[in-house]
């Protein structure tokens, strides 16, 4: 018996060592919080609160990826006090709690599962469309090991036996997935689901700790000090450095801190904002931030709304006319500002009208790559019209087009697109010309990818041979664009080009990195440009340059001053042209056709 009883005192002695080895808090209290979910349902989630961040919850990385259910991940103890987990496609990543360290061969092989998976929509990426999906997915290169130092950052880190514990967003964040599904907290209860669906319409107001925020001024320091590490950690692990925003490269060179502190006196001033338990002094911080240093068209303040809303307790005040006026200089901006005349110009020549035809060429306006998917669901299930989505106007279009037999072009009318959803423009490119494919780079681990999808050109709710005879060929193809092209407005003149098509206007306006969503511990969250996807043509070079057009169309841009802040005009009326635009188009096409079918010159 005695030595029964001193067998188990040393077992306990050398569990309470290994359990000590991980860093483990001496106490903590864990808490079942309310889940909103994206599909309306509500159910809970276990996090941790510990004694030095009482306003900060921690879950455990495993039991997250047990929630996502789209990539469970196993864990177990290394002899050396580490834990290996080990995710669906069997790649491992190592953490070393005594270090705060996360290492893996192949991140994006640990965190993203093989598609299509568990919980992801039904289509090729971000959407619940089912008229598009993976079919494969290749790498060129091996990909490049990756270390996350979370202690680097201030970040704590907790364990035990089977799992490691992080900030509940931080740790939502790393594991943010290709359809950007992701969990916010509020202080009471957590929201989890995609960016862009009603959930994530508006920040999450109904708690204390928000209302405390914007109302009284006020963020706990345990939150503040958190935010800002988190902050911090996730742009310079996973911002995508498209290369537009003013500090992209000092980010990449140096880290956010170090970038902002270079700026001298106005970096200091905007980290002491950053940091501050002072609620709307925070909120300007972010608000500055996004606008002034890391705005690239995807990057931005999700939140920038509360600083000039109701809800706030403190006036802001407002910039200057010079600061208003530099602001107004940015690519960025100009892009944005201009829409409203591209707008204004177009509807004034050709009024509200998606489809018109002159000489040979049937012209179809595809202002955003948005899809209605509540439409398409109701489509597919038989109780709905064709969506007017841009998809839904492109079928419609191109099958008026296919009624009449003088119609030998058809020109895609992207004088004002800002982009959507990578399902809609492939989609319409392989309805169109047929493309299957599209190209990036994962920046994380430095590999060429490419993504082979299927497309139900003849929206019969299969994938099969059939479609490949839905797909509407026979016609020559332009594509119409300006600087106000972002994002998928960006690439698909890319895709139409490589595909045959002629491109007129003037070059797109860039937007190259697919977006990632980061929530941050004290309610509010941004959306940046990710390293997970840099888009790009065929032969792997981006697209942040925009396209290069065959026939350009001049425009105008000069500068007026309103108020005292310099303001763009931007002028172009040409491109409404019908008849001049027609003559393009099938002047370009002869042309092109005749060198064609020229006899070598040798």
């Amino acid at each position: 018996m005695k030595k029964r009883i001193a067998m188990l005192l040393i077992l306990s002695l050398a569990f309470n060592l290994f359990a000590f080895s991980f860093a483990q808090s001496a106490a903590f209290t864990e808490k079942a919080v309310p889940v909103i979910r994206e599909d309306g349902e509500t159910d809970a989630f276990t996090v941790r609160f510990y004694p030095d961040q009482p306003n900060v919850p921690y879950c455990g990385l495993r039991a997250y990826s047990e929630y996502l259910g789209s990539n469970p991940l196993t864990c177990e103890t290394g002899a050396d006090g580490t834990l290996i987990f080990t995710g669906t496609q069997g790649v491992k990543a190592v953490v070393d709690p005594k270090a705060g360290t996360l290492s893996t061969e192949d991140w994006t092989g640990f965190h993203c599962p093989a598609p299509p998976y568990a919980g992801q929509p039904v289509a090729l990426k971000d959407s619940n469309c089912a008229f598009v999906r993976i079919a494969d997915v290749t790498y060129e290169e091996d990909p490049r090991p990756l270390t996350l130092d979370f202690g680097k950052y201030g970040l704590r880190m907790y364990a035990d036996a089977d799992d490691v514990y992080l900030s509940l967003t931080l740790v939502s964040s790393l594991l943010c997935d290709i359809s950007t599904r992701m969990m916010t907290w509020n202080g009471e209860r957590a929201r989890f689901g995609r960016y862009g669906t009603e959930l994530f319409e508006s920040p999450d107001m109904e708690s204390a700790m928000m209302q405390t925020l914007v109302t009284k001024g006020v963020r706990p320091e345990d939150v503040a000090e958190e935010t800002f590490a988190e902050l911090c950690f996730d742009i310079d692990n996973f911002f995508g450095h498209p290369g537009v925003a003013v500090l992209d490269a000092a980010i990449a060179e140096k880290g956010l801190k170090q970038a902002l502190l270079d700026l001298g006196e106005a970096g200091e001033a905007l980290i002491e904002e950053l940091q501050s338990t002072r609620g709307n002094d925070y909120l300007k911080g972010m608000d500055d931030l996004f606008l002034f240093y890391l705005n690239d068209g995807h990057t931005y303040n999700m939140d920038s709304a509360l600083i000039h809303s109701e809800w706030t307790l403190q006036e802001i005040e407002p910039y200057d006319n010079d600061t208003y006026s530099a602001l107004m200089k940015s690519p960025v901006i100009i892009i944005t500002l201009l829409a409203e005349q591209i707008l204004q110009t177009r509807a004034g020549i050709w009024g509200e009208d998606v489809y018109r035809e002159c000489g040979n060429t049937a012209i179809i306006r595809l202002d955003g790559f948005m899809p209605d998917e509540a439409g398409w669901q109701a489509y597919y299930g038989g109780e709905g019209e064709l969506p007017q989505d841009g998809a839904g106007i492109v079928v419609a279009g191109l099958r008026k087009a296919a009624d009449n037999p003088d119609i030998q072009n058809v020109l895609f009318d992207l004088s004002y697109n800002e982009g959507g959803s990578s399902d809609v423009l492939a989609f319409i490119a392989a309805l169109s010309v047929g493309a299957d494919r599209l190209y990036g780079v994962d920046k994380l681990t430095g590999r060429r990818m490419t993504v082979t999808y299927e497309a139900d050109t003849n929206l019969d709710g299969a994938f099969d041979a059939r479609d490949r005879e839905a797909v509407y060929d026979r016609f020559r193809y332009g594509v119409l664009t300006t600087r106000e092209d972002f994002s998928c407005g960006n690439l698909f003149p890319v895709i139409m080009q490589e595909k045959g098509a002629a491109l007129l206007g003037e070059p797109s306006g860039g937007g190259s990195c697919t977006i990632q969503i980061v929530a941050l511990p004290d309610g509010t969250s941004f959306i940046m440009s990710s390293g997970q996807w840099q888009v790009t043509d065929k032969n792997y070079v981006d697209v942040e340059g925009g396209c290069k057009t065959d026939i350009p169309i001049a425009t105008e841009l000069t500068w007026t001053s309103q108020e005292g802040i310099d303001m763009p005009v931007y002028d172009n009326s040409a491109y409404y042209d019908d008849e001049k635009l027609n003559a393009l188009l099938n002047d370009w096409f002869a042309t092109n056709e005749r060198q064609d079918t020229a006899p070598d010159a040798a």
